[in-house]
């Protein structure tokens, strides 16, 4: 058990949490990775860490954050998984909590890392001022982010790699405390408004408590190319001007893997899933464009479709007969199955007699019962539980089988005798349409050699 592990800050990488772990224990690498992962060769990856379950097992009883909160408020998930389906989130969240090396995983990590970890000289000063120490901020470290958002500074590049910190036999394996960091002088002063937007667009990203579903980040992205004339809507299809979007994107820097994916499409026309594709390949580009135009993303609400899907057909069935556009199930007509009730109780029996005059040898069951009656009476059938007389009727109507046997076997004996075979077993059930029930079922077979074998003794 880990009992002097640190309480992260706010906004704090778990790396940066095991480099104050670090400074203190003064372990090997190889000890430390041991110890925290369980494994030599994994250890805390300042984007996206792998073999968290084994260190949330050695953290005390009474640490203030789950395995989730550690996940979602001091790594790089929520910009990982914003763009992604449910079912990709969770092979994301499992690859992070286990130790297995998911694709996703695999490529998000090489995707959002910078080449080295940033640092902001006045979040390091006022750090150090107020706690003793300072820390390595997750939004700093996403790629693309030059500036800070709180002090609307630009960020120093130190000499610290982000890649290959970790692992051990790599030459730069090492955990290095924000503290120890020596700062550069030549850091320009005046940021540039646009990185700016886009480290504010990426501070919102990091702290959404709960993330919006990929539909409904699509459909806002979508919606704000349209707002800015980057997109014209005709039916269901999406016409894009990629050569302005391809323009945007090379003015803040977009990484030229994207730009490679957009010069890819042909006729310039995307349909939903195509820019869905967008975001999974490369979630920077994405959130690049969404920043270059203003969009909001965490904020961005379900299609409409997504929230009518989970709503049970007959409820939309009965909002679009109302009468009322919009009413909703409220003003849905109340069926009255009395009636019905009634009509059904009365139709049973008959029904039954008429099966049993075309064919004696047709067992009744429900199915049978509602095939014969008429169009009119099938549809109550789908609501038994309201229909009581209907319900006792049928019960009453239906054959077991044993009662369906012994009717079946007189009518087999008799075919057998106007036909001149012998009665065996086999014979009888053959003639009464009983071979699979008399395999099957104890009681049928019971029947059938009884039958034979008082026929026998006469």
């Amino acid at each position: 058990m880990l009992g002097f592990f640190p309480i992260p800050y706010p906004d704090e990488t778990l790396y940066s949490v095991i480099c104050r772990f670090n400074s203190i224990m003064a372990l090997p690498i190889t000890s430390l990775n041991e110890n925290l992962f369980g494994n030599t060769r994994v250890g805390a990856d300042p984007v996206l860490p792998r073999n968290l379950d084994h260190l949330t097992r050695q953290l005390p009883p009474k640490y203030p954050f789950s395995e989730e909160q550690i996940i979602q408020q001091h790594t790089l998930y929520n910009l990982a998984a914003i763009y992604l389906s449910g079912q990709d989130r969770n092979i994301l969240l499992a690859s992070i909590k286990k130790s297995e090396r998911a694709h996703i995983l695999a490529s998000h990590r090489y995707i959002l890392a910078p080449k080295s970890l940033r640092l902001c000289p006045a979040c390091k000063t006022e750090e150090i001022s107020k706690q003793g120490e300072a820390y390595w901020h997750r939004t700093h470290q996403f790629k693309g982010v030059t500036v800070c958002p709180i002090h609307r500074t630009n960020l120093a590049e130190t000499d610290v790699p982000s890649l290959s910190l970790t692992t051990h036999g790599s030459r730069r394996s090492r955990y290095v405390t924000a503290s120890s960091v020596s700062i550069p002088q030549n850091i320009p002063e005046t940021p540039d408004p646009r990185s700016l937007r886009y480290a504010e667009l990426v501070e919102k990203i990091l702290s959404t408590q709960i993330l919006p579903s990929q539909g409904a980040v699509q459909r806002a992205i979508l919606n704000g190319l349209l707002h800015h004339g980057l997109a014209t809507k005709r039916g269901k299809r999406w016409q894009m001007d990629f050569e302005k979007i391809y323009h945007i994107l090379r003015d803040h820097g977009c990484p030229i893997a994207f730009q490679a994916t957009l010069q890819k499409i042909k006729n310039r026309k995307i349909l939903l899933g195509r820019l869905i594709h967008l975001g999974k390949l490369n979630p920077v580009g994405v959130t690049l464009l969404a920043a270059a135009l203003s969009i909001g993303i965490t904020n961005a609400k379900e299609p409409t479709s997504a929230k009518r899907a989970g709503e049970p057909r007959k409820n939309r069935f009965l909002q679009n007969k109302s009468g009322t556009p919009g009413a909703g199930r409220r003003w849905a007509r109340k069926v009255d199955y009395q009636p019905f009730d009634i009509v059904c109780a009365e139709q049973i029996p008959v029904a039954k007699k008429q099966i049993v005059a075309d064919d004696p040898l047709t067992r009744i069951t429900k199915t049978t019962l509602i095939r014969a009656l008429t169009q009119t009476t099938k549809l109550p059938f789908v609501h038994c539980q309201k229909l009581p007389l209907t319900t006792k009727a049928l019960s009453e109507a239906i054959d077991t089988h044993e009662q369906f046997a012994l009717r079946a076997i007189s009518i087999g004996k008799k075919q057998l005798e106007e036909k001149g075979r012998p009665l065996t077993p086999y014979y009888l059930a053959a003639a009464c349409r009983l071979l699979y029930p008399y395999k099957k079922y104890p009681v049928v077979r019971k029947l059938i050699m009884d039958a034979c074998a008082k026929t026998y003794q006469v």
